[in-house]
């Protein structure tokens, strides 16, 4: 979907993203609960360490990556469900597959995550405009490809207290209810893809796979 907005061509159970290539990716072990939540302080768009630990029911997973700022590790804390994801030639991404129980028939999911480097030449406000001409008005799609929530949030803390922008938008795709989620700061993009029924658990899962990411 994100960035450029061509017509969307997504499969009636998967959702994919696509990403720049990115030289490797790993993850770390579960953490118990002693982990801080307590959010820090805003620092500037430079990208700051990670905290000590993922947060309880997390694993950190990292992606080698070039920033703005130079080559990185970033990690962030996904829930422990999400496991690596390979191929298409995805070096940086993770995913796991749920259920969904929202219609007559039972059908599942494949929610993903990606961290991409998209340097200074591609900003968050830049895949808002791109949005923009298929936005429409309150809570009923017009039709496919109809964005709706569209909200882009500048200069607020993204991995961890790392000052940058997040975008969010829902897209009634080829019949299908998504919710796309992207922080970025330093040149680095991190996408989380799901669906309309998951949106509160989605929101959750994404705020807490910020919190405390950084670098390593």
């Amino acid at each position: 979907m994100p960035p450029s907005p061509p017509r969307r061509t997504l499969g009636t159970a998967v959702l994919v993203v696509a990403l720049g290539v990115l030289s490797s990716c790993g993850s770390g072990e579960e953490r118990g609960a002693d982990a801080t939540e307590t959010a820090p302080a805003p620092v500037g768009p430079t990208l700051q360490p990670a905290a000590a630990g993922p947060p309880a029911g997390t694993t950190r997973v990292s992606c080698d990556v070039t920033a703005a700022s130079g080559p990185v590790r970033l990690a962030l804390d996904l829930p422990s469900s999400f496991t690596e994801r390979r191929g298409q030639g995805v070096a940086c991404s993770w995913g796991t597959r749920v259920p969904m129980h929202d219609s007559d028939i039972d059908y599942s999911v494949d929610l993903l995550v990606s961290v991409e480097p998209v340097g200074a030449e591609s900003s968050l406000s830049d895949v808002h405009a791109q949005q923009q001409p298929y936005e429409v008005e309150g809570d009923t799609p017009d039709g496919d490809d109809s964005i709706l929530d569209l909200v882009l949030e500048e200069d607020v803390p993204t991995f961890g207290a790392t000052v940058g922008d997040r975008l969010s938008w829902r897209c009634y795709c080829d019949g299908q209810d998504l919710i796309t989620r992207l922080a970025q700061a330093d040149g680095v993009r991190v996408t989380w893809s799901s669906v309309v029924p998951l949106t509160a658990e989605t929101d959750a899962a994404f705020d807490l796979a910020l919190a405390e990411a950084g670098t390593v």
